[in-house]
This record gives C-alpha cells, sequence and structure tokens, in this order.
C-alpha cells in the first residue's frame, strides 16, 4: 500500500533481488505502477494485481472477483508444479509450435529464458525435470543441454562435451524437452553427414546476443 510511484518501485526492487522465483504483488490499483515497475516485474516473470480492478463488494456482503482466478493467475500457471512432480512444470507451448519456432537461452548454470510464440518464462533445471533424485544437483542430460548451448546447437564426437555416453543422454534430453514442451517428435536430430547432434531449437548460452 505504497503512496507514490518512488516507494512502489523500492518495494519491487527489494522483492526483485530477495525472492529468487517469480511471484505476486497485490496493491489496492495501480496508480502507482510506473513502467519501470512494470520492466521489473515483466524480467522476473512476475503478476502485478490492481484489487480495485479484480475485486467487487458483493450481495452477502462478501468480496467477489471479476475474474475467474485461473484467468488472474494464468501467467504462472506453468511455473506450479504438479503434486508429487518433484518440483517439474511444463511450459505452455502454443498449439501448432514446432521446435524451430522455440528459442532457449541459460541466464546462469542453473536457469534458462524461453520463448514460443507468445510465451515465454524463465526455468530452472528442476523445474525442467533435470535434477538429480539423489541430491537435487543438475543432471547429465542438463549438463548436455548446457554444452548444446556453448556449442550454438551442434555437438559432433570431437566437441569437449562428447563421450561414449553421448548416444544414450541425448536420448534422455530429448526425451525430457518432449515432456517439458508436450511436443511429440524429437528436438534433436542426428545429421549423418557430418556425425553431428544438432537441436531443431535455437538455443544461446549466457550473455549471447538475442534477436
Amino acid at each position: 500500500m505504497q503512496d507514490s510511484k518512488d516507494a512502489l518501485a523500492e518495494v519491487v526492487r527489494s522483492l526483485c533481488l530477495s525472492i529468487i522465483k517469480p511471484f505476486v504483488l497485490i496493491a489496492p490499483t495501480r496508480l502507482h505502477l510506473s513502467p519501470a515497475v512494470e520492466t521489473l516485474l515483466a524480467q522476473k516473470d512476475s503478476l502485478f494485481i490492481a484489487l480495485n480492478e479484480d475485486l467487487y463488494l458483493g450481495d452477502a456482503p462478501r468480496f467477489l472477483t471479476r475474474r475467474d482466478k485461473t484467468e488472474i493467475f494464468a501467467p504462472l500457471i506453468g511455473q506450479v508444479p504438479e503434486p508429487d512432480s518433484g518440483g517439474t512444470v511444463f511450459f505452455p507451448t502454443p498449439p501448432g509450435t514446432t521446435w524451430l519456432q522455440i528459442k532457449i537461452q541459460f541466464r546462469d548454470g542453473h536457469t534458462v529464458t524461453i520463448w514460443a510464440g507468445d510465451q515465454s518464462g524463465r526455468y530452472t533445471y528442476t523445474q525442467m525435470g533435470m535434477a538429480s533424485r539423489k541430491n537435487g544437483n543438475p543432471t547429465e542430460q542438463w549438463k548436455l543441454l548446457e554444452g548444446f548451448a556453448n556449442s550454438r546447437g551442434e555437438i559432433d564426437w570431437h566437441s569437449r562435451y562428447a563421450s561414449d555416453k553421448l548416444k544414450k543422454q541425448k536420448q534422455e534430453l530429448s526425451k525430457h524437452l518432449r515432456e517439458f514442451f508436450r511436443l511429440d517428435d524429437d528436438p534433436i536430430e542426428w545429421v549423418k553427414d557430418t556425425k553431428t547432434y544438432r537441436c531443431k531449437f535455437r538455443i544461446l548460452p549466457e550473455g549471447a546476443e538475442v534477436y
């Protein structure tokens, strides 16, 4: 309940620094919501709710919502794990999307940003189903995905990311990606002529220019 744009901006900056995951910011109105604050929230994949827009006083009297909760929280639903999923979520892949329309960029060793159509979000290796059940560390599949990012989407047998387990790891990585995006075809193809595994989607390393 801040009374100025500067005060609200300070609260949002503090939240973005102290909270790792996306969050929901609720305020009485959007009166003090500046473009700079909206940008901060978007970068954090977080949601702003103005109470005067979504709540009204019913006959009981009690407060009711103008929109269904699924509609209100739609931007975050894809980031909420299913029960007993171990933290895994699913990307809200738009209908008709192909692997060629998907772009992934590493933000650090634990996080990627994903774009597909009008959907985007930031996800951890745990949310993408690539955390070890023994210790919670990134799996070999996640490390391979990062290897593809550092190799601009292609790995051959001369790559520092190649090993005698590469074929099996590639199969497991493809399985996780199919499940995460809910797409049926293989996201990583084998190019026979060059003996190379090549991602059908675009994948970039941390710090690379996105266009």
